[in-house]
């Protein structure tokens, strides 16, 4: 059985290096039509700081999107079931090349209205790390939309 097993295995990967040869020589460069980029990130609370966390978003997140006149997240989902708590896609308008911004300006503009909102800098930076302070663990994807 452990022979037949092997030797299936082996012409199937003889098959696939032979469909990916007889393939490749076709292959001509073509760049995909006007891809739409997100990043998609889940978030896990710490126990019991999911309420404080929507009131920061609320309260700051979402009014310093407004404020700066950004579109903020194109989704955001509570997640009822799982081991994350939300879900929240934003929409790259630069496409990838928005990786290459370390402070973009949309970055600079959402900053500076936290920080009026806050009342300071300082105080927006307080915001920001009681955030961070809340959080268990996040963890971030780049997708392309399926069309």
């Amino acid at each position: 059985m452990k022979k037949w097993f092997t030797r299936l295995t082996m012409a199937c990967l003889f098959a696939c290096l032979f469909c990916l040869t007889a393939s490749a020589q076709d292959l001509k460069a073509k760049k995909m039509d006007n891809p739409q980029w997100k990043w998609v990130v889940l978030i896990d609370f710490k126990p019991g700081k999911n309420d404080r966390a929507n009131e920061i978003i609320r309260n700051y997140f979402m009014k310093a999107d407004q404020s700066a006149g950004l579109p903020g997240p194109s989704y955001a989902l509570d997640l009822m079931s799982g081991d994350w708590d939300i879900l929240v896609s934003f929409d790259m308008k630069g496409g990838v090349d928005d990786l290459n911004w370390e402070i973009s300006p949309d970055d600079e503009k959402w900053m500076k209205a936290i920080g009026t909102l806050a009342g300071s800098p300082d105080k927006a930076k307080a915001i920001l790390d009681e955030w961070a302070s809340l959080i268990q663990r996040e963890t971030r994807f780049l997708a392309k939309v399926h069309k």
